[in-house]
């Protein structure tokens, strides 16, 4: 704790002699543990590909809305309306008036949407490029950088606001990680309960 929030790495200094740019090494690989014993890695990888396969949805259900549309078109010279609700759920409303047709008006409408939608290819590409950093930086074991130390603190002030007792000179990783663990299984348990009641 002293090392997290003081950079203070002498205390991990039992006998002995080790200049600061060691004592921080060792600290860096205490650190990596504590991310592996909480499952904090698990839970921030999770996250991520979490975004990134609803932003995969998302693409891949406008894109296929607007083809099928399209093909629909050519055969039958109108759109199929009942399908409008299918794009609505992505804040796209869609307007058909039979009786004053105009199919070049609403073609338009469909490269607008595709248009808006390519800022989520953009963000996709983004959190993918994110994740692989993210787990090349694991398989490197450079898991230090995972947490930035201000997260650290907000991690602490919510394990305290959980009444959970932290002293910064007494408190050892192995037992904040498991408070860690133990607050993030609370509050998935918390979570699914919550969805198993609006089923």
């Amino acid at each position: 704790m002293e090392c997290s929030f003081r950079e203070n790495y002498s205390v991990l200094l039992i006998s002995g002699d080790a200049t600061n740019q060691e004592l921080r090494s060792a600290f860096e690989i205490i650190y990596a543990q504590y991310i592996d014993d909480s499952g904090l890695y698990q839970s921030a990888e999770f996250e991520k590909y979490g975004y990134i396969d609803s932003l995969e949805k998302r693409i891949t259900t406008v894109d296929r809305f607007i083809y099928l549309q399209t093909e629909f078109i050519k055969q039958f010279q109108v759109p199929f309306i009942p399908g409008f609700e299918m794009i609505a759920k992505f804040g796209h409303k869609l307007f058909y008036n039979v009786d004053s047709p105009d199919i070049e008006l609403f073609l338009s409408k469909l490269e607008t949407i595709r248009l808006k939608e390519q800022k989520y290819k953009i963000e996709l590409k983004k959190r993918v490029d994110e994740l692989m950093k993210m787990r090349e930086k694991k398989v490197k074991n450079e898991l230090n950088l995972l947490q930035s130390r201000k997260q650290f603190i907000s991690m602490i002030t919510r394990l305290r606001q959980q009444h959970h007792v932290i002293e910064y000179k007494t408190t050892m990783v192995e037992e904040l990680s498991i408070m860690v663990r133990d607050a993030m299984e609370e509050k998935e348990s918390a979570k699914a309960a919550k969805q198993f009641k609006t089923r």
